[in-house]
Order: C-alpha cells, then structure tokens, then sequence
C-alpha cells in the first residue's frame, strides 16, 4: 500500500505592521505596503525592515514628500498653482508614442524610435508591476521611494585595485583555459575543446569590460577606501534618478533621503554636491 507524504512547506516568516506617518503621500504609502509584503522575500530581513521602516517614518523623509509636492505661483495670466519641481514620467510619452503609430515616414519612424528608447530609460527606474494609474508627481515620489530602497542594498563601493586585480585573475584563467583547449585537441576531444574556447571566450569578454581606457578609474570609482564611500555611491546613483524623473539633480533631497537610509543626521545637501562635485548639473533645491 502506497502512502503519500505531505510535501513541507516552508515556515512563513512573521513581519509586524510598519506605522505608516498621516504625511506620508498616499501614493508613496501604498508603494511601502507593497515593499512590506516582499519583506519575507528578503535575504536579510531584519536589515530590508529597518531600511523600509526608516523610509517610511524618518523626519527627514518629511521633508522631501514636502519638497517634491511644493507648488509655486506659475507665471501665466491665471496664476495658477504648479509644482517647483515638475516630474516627468513615461507617462505622455505614451500618449505621444500612441500618436506617432498612424503616422508613416521616415522622420515618423524615427521619431517613434526615440520616444520608445525614452519610455525604456525612464520605466527601467520603476517598481515591479507598476500601473500608471497615478498622477506624475506621485508616479514620480514612488518612483524614487522605490530606487532609494533598492539602491540602499546595491551601493557597494568599487575600488580600482580589486577591478585591475579582478581582470588580472580573469586573464589568468583565459590562458589556463587555452592550455586545457590545446590538450582537448591533442587527445582528440573536440567538443570539449570547442566549450573551453567558449568559455574562454566569454572570460575574456568579461576582462575587456573591466578594462578602461590607459587604465583611468571608471566614474563612481574609488583609488581607495575612504569614510563615506557607500553613502557617496548611494547619492551618485540616485542623483540619476532625479534627473531622469526631475530634469536635474535634488542634491537637498537626495541628502535627506540618505540620512534616513543610512540613520545618520550629518549629511547635508552642501555635503552631497561636494561628493558629486563633477556632475556639470548647476540646478539645486
């Protein structure tokens, strides 16, 4: 007689509630209690709930909900209310790709081409399974609420030493492998030499992209290890948020939003601009 064995299933772990702050934007809230349901998802969930919840309650985070929804007098006849800092979302680029569809011609098919191209650079920023259901200010505080919270996890500094020692290695292995590949084919194995010269191939790929021209640092790159280095790769990597979704970077607003992703209160806007002192950018909040 046969039994069967009921499959295990795996202990769900346990997260309490976030006290989501009354000033939060309800656009922003509903992005957070998305992110608290991946929270099990997480590797290290005890650090993913501290980020989040700090995202969501810091003071400073106040701050830059009040800084992106701060409106000014537009200066038309009617005076009416506009945001300082407009966004600009994928969203009447979709609008205007909708358009340029019926359209023929060369200059039409071009001009799709390019719209297309600005929808990808701008939807690569959102949150998995975002519907454009919400205006563009909010479509864009969600946005980088998002990236700020991804990012906090993908701001590992990259030192110049370990990338020339990184490639140094992977051209070692290339000549390993070109040995192996000689032996395969002197003891007549064929397809195995033909996958060691792949794979050789593909080693060498990845050391070329390491590589930089006369051995100049990549930008966003470290000659070596200082104070500050994960904070500044944090505020280099957002700042291209801001300019995608603002049209320049929010050097005040990308230093609260660090404060509360690294709860530290010394870091300012002044701070943030010396950090990224070769962004060519002079427009500030």
């Amino acid at each position: 007689m046969k039994t069967t064995m009921a499959k295990r299933s795996r202990p769900t772990k346990i997260v309490e509630s976030l006290a989501i702050p009354d000033w939060i934007p309800p656009s922003v809230a509903d992005l957070v209690n998305q992110l608290q349901k991946e929270l099990p998802k997480q590797k290290d969930l005890k650090l993913s709930r501290e980020i989040l919840e700090r995202l969501a309650s810091a003071p400073s985070m106040q701050l830059v909900w009040r800084e992106l929804f701060r409106l000014k007098r537009a200066e038309d006849d009617a005076g009416s209310l506009i945001y300082f800092h407009p966004a600009f979302t994928a969203r009447p680029l979709h609008i205007e790709m909708d358009q340029l569809r019926g359209r023929k011609g060369k200059k039409a098919t071009e001009q799709l081409q390019y719209v297309r191209a600005s929808i990808y650079a701008k939807e690569v920023f959102h949150p998995p399974r975002e519907k454009a259901r919400w205006p563009d200010q909010d479509a864009a505080a969600r946005i980088l609420m998002y990236q700020a919270y991804k990012l906090s996890f993908e701001c590992e500094p990259l030192y110049k030493k370990d990338r020339l020692d990184r490639r140094r290695a992977l051209r070692q292995c290339c000549e390993t492998l070109f040995e192996i590949e000689e032996c395969l084919e002197l003891h007549g194995l064929e397809e195995q030499a033909v996958a060691a010269s792949k794979l050789q191939s593909a080693i060498r790929w990845a050391s070329r992209l390491s590589a930089s021209k006369e051995g100049n640092s990549f930008w966003g790159e470290f000659e070596r290890a200082q104070a500050d280095d994960r904070q500044k790769v944090f505020c280099l990597l957002l700042k291209d948020v801001t300019i995608e979704f603002f049209g320049y970077p929010l050097y005040g607003t990308i230093a609260n939003i660090a404060k509360a992703v690294f709860d530290r209160q010394d870091i300012t806007g002044r701070q943030v601009r010396e950090w990224l002192r070769n962004d060519p950018t002079k427009q500030q909040d």
